[in-house]
């Protein structure tokens, strides 16, 4: 069984990755990164490494903003008003299809993630190589 401990440094060290790229690709200032968030467990990550310090230590200013759903957050990220977001990928793939310029850099939701299915394709997905 894997250590918890392994898995929420592993967590915290993806999420830095995705506010340090987040920070390299951002048109804010140099040093602020507005994180947009729905108060979600998916977000969790984002909330610990706030409160333990961790975007300051890397001298981070990292401005949370909260919205009240994902879509909110995804047409503010879409407008250039938060500079990074944390959360699935399908409503940004989505966005990137209709042509904005967005990048999904890495994962944060591990084990808080699914792919949401209707019901009647749930049995063509239970085969990966449907998925292509």
């Amino acid at each position: 069984m894997v250590n918890k401990k392994i898995v929420g440094i592993a967590a915290i060290i993806i999420i830095l990755a995705v506010i340090v790229g987040a920070y390299f690709v951002s048109s804010s200032s140099a040093n602020t990164i507005k994180q947009g968030y729905v108060p979600s467990t998916g977000d969790a990550l984002v909330f610990i490494a706030y409160e333990e310090g961790f975007f300051k230590d890397e001298g981070l200013d990292v401005q949370l903003t909260q919205f009240s759903s994902v879509v909110d957050e995804n047409n503010a990220l879409a407008a250039d008003k938060i500079d990074v977001m944390a959360g699935g990928v399908g409503e940004p793939l989505n966005l990137i299809s209709k042509g904005q310029n967005l990048s999904v850099i890495g994962g944060i939701m591990a084990g808080d993630s699914a792919v949401i299915s209707s019901p009647g394709k749930v049995a063509e997905l239970q085969d990966i190589q449907n998925f292509k």
